[in-house]
């Protein structure tokens, strides 16, 4: 587990977001304590589901038709916490 920066880069530019203030180097603790400031329930188990979903990342890609190659640039920004 790192840090993570929580943005993604597509053809129209360059989207940041901001986690507990934070743009860059976010961690699980950073992610746990804006879920607590917004009453985010089982935010260990969100995040879970979001790893699981990474995890499976390439059979949702393959499934909706994009190419290795978009699957992989897309997959290479992923950071899990």
């Amino acid at each position: 587990m790192g840090n993570c920066e929580l943005s993604f880069q597509s053809f129209q530019g360059f989207d940041r977001k901001a986690v507990y203030g934070k743009f860059d180097d976010i961690t699980r603790e950073d992610l746990l304590l804006e879920a607590d400031r917004f009453g985010v329930r089982r935010p260990n188990d969100l995040l879970a589901d979001v790893r699981a979903a990474l995890e499976n990342w390439s059979g949702f890609a393959k499934e909706a038709g994009l190419s290795n190659s978009s699957s992989d640039r897309v997959a290479a920004d992923f950071c899990t916490l």
